[in-house]
């Protein structure tokens, strides 16, 4: 499974579960930074997607950047806390425990 995360997601990851902002110091929201970038990759955004988001008729620029780039990555999901914003998107929406549901569902079945 390929997912997107809306940014808020990960800040939401970074700044919440990393307890960087009990911390709120530079070293340990480096760190908290390095850690997640050991486990995901990035989608890199051009002018193409760009082009794309442009043409999704999305209220939001930003959200339509978003699904630019992971129409553009292939995934199957962006994976956002805020739904709403993305109803009218060309790619299936889930919240962050919807994916988590779906990972234990295919990892109990051996599809890890």
């Amino acid at each position: 499974m390929r997912v997107l995360f809306d940014t808020n997601v990960l800040l939401d990851v970074i700044l919440g579960r990393y307890l960087v902002e009990r911390a709120r110091t530079r070293h340990v929201a480096l760190s908290a930074v390095r850690d997640l970038l050991s486990i995901v990759d990035v989608a890199a955004v051009g002018r193409e997607d760009m082009h794309r988001a442009l043409t999704l008729g999305l209220k939001d620029f930003e959200d339509a950047v978003q699904v630019a780039a992971a129409l553009g990555v292939g995934a199957d999901y962006l994976v956002t806390r805020d739904t709403k914003h993305f109803r009218t998107a060309p790619i299936e929406i889930r919240t962050p425990g919807e994916v988590l549901a779906l990972c234990g569902t295919r990892w109990s079945r051996g599809g890890g």
